[in-house]
């Protein structure tokens, strides 16, 4: 199911970020992905058969896959470019913190409750998630401004012969190829196969 979650992250970014920009509120996206990331949480803590987890890894992926490009839009709505790069900071510091601090409360509730109660947990902090978003006005946010014919100012065709645009998604991709996340994975299958080699 891992990798089933991953084909589909992979597969949903770009129509991630083009449902976000193609959208009229960022916010009621937002919501959606996390009511979404909760009903998958729910859904492994009370159906934990295979059938559920696939799907609940799937929606995950999917729900995760818009997440990233609304918060970035909402921010950049919210700030403007000139702004931008001090704002995503911000968000990188409070998630390092959130993460942080969601994974220690999800160890102790492991560890003191139950693994079940890892997932009840996760679908509880869908709560204040929810809550930060009714606090964001809409009026806040800036939208980019479409043409005199209603289209989005950027097509795909001009996105798709940008040589700078290409280099960088090139360069994002071998990245990923050579992601240090991949480390742990290789680790524990060396462990698992020692004795053998």
């Amino acid at each position: 199911e891992p990798s089933a979650g991953g084909l589909v992250a992979l597969a949903c970014q770009m129509p991630g970020g083009a449902l976000v920009d193609a959208v009229r509120s960022a916010r009621l996206v937002a919501g959606l992905a996390v009511v979404a990331i909760c009903l998958s949480a729910l859904a492994l803590a009370i159906w934990p058969n295979f059938a559920v987890v696939m799907g609940s890894r799937i929606l995950h992926a999917a729900a995760s896959c818009v997440l990233g490009p609304v918060i970035a839009a909402i921010s950049l709505g919210l700030v403007g470019h000139a702004a931008l790069g001090a704002r995503l900071g911000r968000n990188a510091r409070f998630s390092s913190i959130g993460n942080g601090v969601a994974a220690a409360a999800m160890g102790a509730c492991g560890s003191l409750v139950s693994s079940q109660a890892v997932f009840f947990l996760t679908a509880i902090l869908a709560a204040p998630a929810i809550l930060a978003l009714t606090r964001i006005r809409m009026s806040d946010i800036e939208r980019p401004k479409p043409t005199r014919d209603g289209t989005p100012n950027v097509s795909l065709w001009c996105v798709l012969s940008d040589r700078r645009l290409l280099i960088f998604a090139g360069c994002i991709l071998l990245f990923q190829l050579a992601n240090a996340a991949m480390l742990p994975m290789m680790g524990s299958i060396l462990t698992m196969r020692s004795s053998a080699w």
